[in-house]
């Protein structure tokens, strides 16, 4: 019974693992900090393409150049014919999602999580449009800004 339970956690996984896609991503400004990879799930080819109404995962690995930031603060939008439309993200504060230790510490390695929906309200989509996150600390001080291709059905 031990060995079909680790199978099935195996193959979950696995799974998982191939839903996930470490993406190219574009620098759109970091300031203070360094972007590393950005992963989203679900994702299996670029530019990653979402259901109007659908949660995606994305992870964005960074070091800050800042030492003791005590805020991280997201935000998210996609660019939609010449507009900015904000994105809801499950939890803005950086500090309080898994992979993200505060304060933030000068060149260590962090892995926030972030769920994004993808708002039901706007058009399909069917050629690249970008999309940006950005993270800012104490003083509103812009750590990154980085930018993906997305598609939206």
């Amino acid at each position: 019974m031990g060995s079909s339970v680790l199978a099935v956690v195996v193959a979950v996984g696995l799974f998982a693992l191939a839903q996930a896609k470490q993406i190219s991503f574009t620098d759109c400004g970091s300031q203070n900090g360094v972007i590393v990879a950005v992963d989203i799930t679900p994702c299996s080819s670029e530019p990653c393409a979402f259901k109007r109404g659908q949660t995606v995962a994305v992870e964005v690995d960074f070091m800050s150049t800042l030492n003791n930031s005590s805020t991280a603060i997201l935000t998210a939008f996609a660019t939609i014919f010449g507009d900015k439309v904000p994105l809801n993200l499950a939890q803005p504060d950086a500090c309080k999602l898994p992979g993200t230790t505060c304060p933030l510490l000068k060149s260590t390695l962090e892995k926030p999580v972030e769920q994004v929906v993808v708002p039901s309200n706007i058009p399909p989509i069917f050629i690249p449009i970008p999309l940006q996150v950005i993270l800012t600390g104490d003083s509103n001080q812009n750590i990154f800004c980085g930018q993906v291709q997305v598609k939206i059905s």
